[in-house]
């Protein structure tokens, strides 16, 4: 390598190291401080609730007896294949 490959490469790192030190110093945000982050979140939760659309009682309640139906069914089956392979 000739002299002036070593400088420029020497002046980069320089250059990167500086640059480094710079973010280290740089002082905080204070919009970045924990308090104002969470407040920001919660606030951002509130909003979304408020776009929930919730379901009517009479589709709960019908989506809720469909479940348990399937559930009872999953039950049965699984009961019945039990006692078929006891007996096997």
């Amino acid at each position: 390598m000739d002299q002036s490959k070593k400088t420029l490469i020497a002046q980069r790192k320089a250059e990167k190291a500086q640059k480094k030190a710079e973010k280290r110093n740089k002082p905080k945000d204070p919009k970045k401080k924990f308090s104002y982050v969470m407040k920001k979140w919660f606030f951002g939760l509130g909003k979304e609730f408020k776009r929930i659309t919730w379901p009517t009682k009479s589709k709960l309640v019908k989506d809720f007896l469909i479940t348990i139906i399937i559930a009872a069914l999953f039950v049965v089956v699984f009961l019945a294949f039990d006692q078929i392979s006891a007996l096997v």
